[in-house]
Order: structure tokens, then C-alpha cells, then sequence
């Protein structure tokens, strides 16, 4: 090791001495724990300095955020966004484009945009403890969000620490000794409420959807396909995705989604920041087919969005394709709702809000087949269906149901 560097040395609030140098417009910083000396402190900087600047290697003493960003880009950023075969993982642990996104996604929500996260992030790698964590899963959970998103925080920094942990940054994983509460779904229901359909907003919502002008056009381009939604009670990217290919006289074969998620592609001179990505679906439940009769309310959409497609340039043959023949953006689809029910309604209602709607009909009938009904909805445990049953009050639950039962049987 070389001569001990020149550094700046001051003792924090909590007794701790913290030393501090500029280098090439970088602060690199090292806090040393309460009762270490400034001797040790300023000897555990040197290699920090070391590690970092002249080496170029990762360091135990860097900080949370630098470790988890650069676990990021090294382990985890795909190589080529085009080959198909990276929607599976491939040597070294590297995801796909659609993968890479959400867990970018869970690190900002979950991580960085939490107060107990933010603080997870100031700390060294090498002095975090399960407790930090624990912190910061108990304010998910305290926040309503449901078990599956804070499990995805806590694979994440175990993913991470993982790693750490293989190369010698840490001596141990502490994001294992965390525990969840397990919840299916929030506790808080007002922050996971999600606005539903009535009775009688079901049949003028379809009459509004489908309302042609005087020439016989629709008025919403996308009015059938809001309408098929809400008839089978799909995911928006499940249906954004779906290609003719897929469906056929009497049954409709969901094994697709499109997300969109960022342009990670340097050679992409469109300026573009994000791009449709397919994708199979989020589970093995969640690939199914979905049975229809002749002259039902989904045949209807279906006729409608087949005869739309024929003025379309359809490169990819969808069956809710652009005017230009693409992939419809979740927005450009929300949007489309929202113009809907600006006209009936003063509620506020997204693409999810119709998949509620159909979910909560069906289980909130006397007489319901949980596993049928998750089934048709690509649920792959009953419990998460069940829950919708508290969507609803007993009376709304039978007006629904009946309409939405007429309207698929016509």
C-alpha cells in the first residue's frame, strides 16, 4: 500500500471522525464507527482512496447507493436488448429489458423515494445491518402496499448483497434476516382502493365505448377494445399485446404482454427513451385462453376491432394496433378511457379499473367457482382473487353481476 494520502479529518454529532478528500471533482468519503481512532480512521480511508480512484475497484466501504447502482450496470443491464433469448436469464445473471426496467423501477419507489431507504443508501456496505432493512420493509408495509411489492424490495437488496457478499464486500447477507408480514394485499384499503363500475354505469359505459357517429364510425378508435377489457377481464398489457394470431372463432389465447421500458439502446438514433418490449406473461397462471359464443358482446368487439385493422397498416398484426400499426402506449389506451367516462361519470377510471370491475362481479356472486374465476383472470393463487370480494356492497354486487353476466351472453 502506498504512503497515507492527505485528507481532511472532522468529528461528526455521534462522536464518529469522518475523513474527506476531492479528487478530480469526486468526494470520497469514509465514516469511521464511535470510539475508532482518527490513526485507523485515516488508514481505512487510504484504502478506500485506494479501491476506488487509483484502482478502480470496488470497495466495503462504499456506500449503499454506489453499490447497488453499479451492481445494476455490471450484473444485472442486459447486453443486447434484441435477442429474444434474453427474456430468460443468461450466464452471469443478467434479465431481460422488461425485467431490468421494473427492478429499476422497484429500486426508485421502493428504495430511493422511501425515508428509511434513503438512509439505507448513506450507509458503507460493509456496516449495514438486517435492522436497516427491517426499517425500511416495515414502512412499505405501514405505507398499504401489498406483499408481493415489498418481497420484491427485499429480493432485490438480497440479490445485491448477494453479490456483495460473493466478491468479499460483506460478511454476511443481511437482507435474509428480514421478515415480511405476508399480507396478500394492503391493510389500508383507501391507499389500494380501486374505482369500479355500477350496475348502471356498466351499460352506459359499453353504450358510450361503442357510439358510432352519423356516418357509422366510431367515435372512440379504441371503444371495442376498452369494451373487450372490461368483457374478459384482461391486464391492459395482455390486451396492448394481443395479435390475431392468438384468436380464433371461439376462444382468445392470452400468452403475451407489451411494457414499455426504457431505450437502452446507444445505436437507437430516434431519441426515443422507451420502447414496447413483448414479453410472455407474468406467470404460467396467467397464460390462458379465454372461451367465447357467437354473437356475444366479445365476438361484437372483436368484429369491430377486425374491421378497424383493415384500414391499418398492421405490422405486427394486432388486434389493437395504432393508427401507424404499433404497440398503444398505457397512457395513449388511459387516455382513451378517461374520454369515455368524462362523458358519463365523474369517477375516475383506468384499464385496471375494468379488470376490477369484471373480477369483482364474478366473485361477489352466491353462487361463484373461485378456481374458474381465477382461472379466466390469470390469478395463480384463489386468495388474491377472493380479495376482491370486498370491492363491493352486497346490492351493487348482484346489479353488476347481472348486467355483465347479459351483456357476454348476448
Amino acid at each position: 500500500m502506498s504512503n497515507i494520502v492527505n485528507c481532511s479529518v472532522d468529528k461528526l454529532a455521534s462522536g464518529a471522525y469522518r475523513a474527506r478528500k476531492m479528487y478530480k471533482g469526486q468526494s470520497i468519503t469514509y465514516v469511521g464507527e464511535v470510539g475508532e481512532s482518527i490513526a485507523d480512521v485515516k488508514r481505512k480511508f487510504n484504502q478506500l482512496f485506494e479501491d476506488t480512484i487509483r484502482n478502480g475497484t470496488v470497495s466495503s466501504h462504499w456506500k449503499v447507493a454506489k453499490w447497488l447502482d453499479y451492481w445494476l450496470e455490471t450484473y444485472k443491464k442486459p447486453l443486447d436488448f434484441e435477442k429474444e433469448q434474453l427474456r430468460n436469464k443468461t450466464k452471469g445473471g443478467r434479465v431481460s429489458a422488461s425485467s431490468y426496467s421494473r427492478m429499476n423501477q422497484t429500486y426508485k419507489s421502493q428504495i430511493k423515494e422511501t425515508r428509511e431507504g434513503k438512509l439505507l443508501l448513506r450507509k458503507q456496505l460493509q456496516a449495514v445491518k438486517p435492522d436497516d432493512i427491517q426499517r425500511l420493509i416495515n414502512e412499505l408495509e405501514e405505507k398499504g402496499l401489498s406483499d408481493s411489492t415489498v418481497k420484491k424490495a427485499q429480493n432485490f437488496l438480497t440479490a445485491a448483497f448477494n453479490e456483495a457478499m460473493k466478491n468479499g464486500y460483506m460478511l454476511s447477507n443481511p437482507a435474509l434476516y428480514v421478515k415480511r408480514n405476508g399480507l396478500i394485499h394492503a391493510s389500508n384499503g383507501e391507499n389500494q382502493k380501486v374505482n369500479i363500475l355500477t350496475a348502471d354505469e356498466v351499460s352506459v359505459f359499453v353504450e358510450e365505448a361503442l357510439r358510432v357517429d352519423e356516418k357509422g364510425n366510431a367515435i372512440y378508435p379504441y371503444g371495442a377494445g376498452v369494451v373487450l377489457q372490461l368483457a374478459i377481464g384482461c391486464r391492459s398489457g395482455e390486451l396492448r399485446a394481443l395479435d390475431w394470431e392468438h384468436v380464433t372463432e371461439d376462444i382468445i389465447n392470452i400468452q403475451h404482454s407489451v411494457s414499455w421500458v426504457k431505450n437502452f439502446d446507444e445505436s437507437d438514433s430516434s431519441g426515443k427513451r422507451t420502447k414496447p418490449y413483448i414479453s410472455t406473461t407474468k406467470s404460467n397462471s396467467s397464460r390462458r385462453k379465454i372461451p367465447y359464443k357467437k354473437g356475444s358482446i366479445i365476438d361484437k368487439c372483436l368484429d369491430i376491432l377486425r374491421k378497424r385493422c383493415e384500414g391499418i397498416e398492421n405490422t405486427y398484426n394486432l388486434v389493437m394496433p395504432t393508427s401507424k400499426g404499433w404497440y398503444l402506449t398505457p397512457n395513449n389506451y388511459n387516455n382513451q378511457i378517461k374520454k369515455i367516462v368524462s362523458n358519463i361519470s365523474a369517477n375516475s377510471l383506468s384499464s385496471h379499473s375494468l379488470r376490477h370491475t369484471f373480477i369483482s362481479l364474478l366473485v361477489n356472486d352466491e353462487n361463484r367457482d373461485l378456481a374458474t374465476i381465477a382461472s379466466l383472470v390469470g390469478h395463480g393463487d384463489i386468495r388474491v382473487t377472493l380479495h376482491y370480494a370486498n370491492h363491493t356492497d352486497m346490492e351493487k354486487k348482484k346489479e353488476t353481476l347481472n348486467v355483465i353476466s347479459g351483456l357476454m351472453s348476448q
